[in-house]
């Protein structure tokens, strides 16, 4: 029941506080990836496979087993996030779509773990349920599929479309229609419009440049 209860102040600074510290780290990570390939990438002129990534990493690190086992567990953890992240995002658009209440969920108490986890299923039997079947759809769809990059780059030019009109939609809404005590301020709510305005733009011509070097 975080942010629904008594302690909803608290919870709501603490979420702000991880959302802040999680933006600046995979911020930091990814500027810090970016530079570095860039920086490396003249003696290979272009960077479109793994190989080349070993490549670059290699005269980094001075040592190509080192930069092999950066690299793997960097891809590997990126993708474990990024499945944790859109297993348990389809789960709770599933459950709010089925219009699953917060104050069904069970209060904290001082039983065994065991037994809150079982709570919790029978309290949100919609959450788990989606959450599995869009874990064994996720495998069974890695088993049958040899190649899943065009459908990777799909859905990256999917969210590149989709990403402006999604953000200014939370936007609007947390400027706007949420209670007055949560609403952003007024300059604070600006400063945002103009950042997302910014990201924006640069995704939807990065989007626009993709497609027309695909027609080409």
């Amino acid at each position: 029941n975080k942010g629904v209860g008594q302690d909803r102040q608290r919870h709501l600074q603490l979420a702000r506080i991880d959302t802040g510290l999680g933006s600046l780290l995979t911020q930091g990570v990814m500027a810090a990836m970016l530079l570095t390939v860039a920086a490396s990438s003249k003696q290979l002129g272009s960077v479109s496979t793994v190989h080349d990534l070993v490549v670059i990493f290699t005269s980094v690190l001075g040592n190509e087993f080192r930069a092999k086992m950066l690299l793997t567990f960097a891809i590997i953890g990126a993708c474990m996030v990024a499945a944790i992240v859109q297993t348990l995002c389809a789960a709770w658009t599933f459950e709010q779509a089925m219009g699953r209440a917060t104050a069904t969920l069970p209060p904290e108490s001082d039983e065994s773990a065991v037994l809150r986890m079982v709570q919790n299923v029978r309290a949100r039997p919609l959450f788990y349920v989606a959450y599995t079947v869009a874990c064994a759809g996720a495998f069974t769809f890695t088993l049958l599929m040899d190649n899943a990059v065009d459908l990777s780059v799909w859905t990256e030019f999917c969210n590149g479309v989709l990403m402006p009109p999604v953000i200014f939609t939370l936007w609007y809404l947390a400027a706007f229609r949420l209670p007055p005590e949560y609403t952003l301020g007024i300059c604070y709510r600006w400063i945002v419009f103009v950042v997302f305005l910014v990201c924006s733009l640069f995704c939807v011509g990065e989007v626009r440049e993709e497609w027309a070097r695909s027609a080409r």
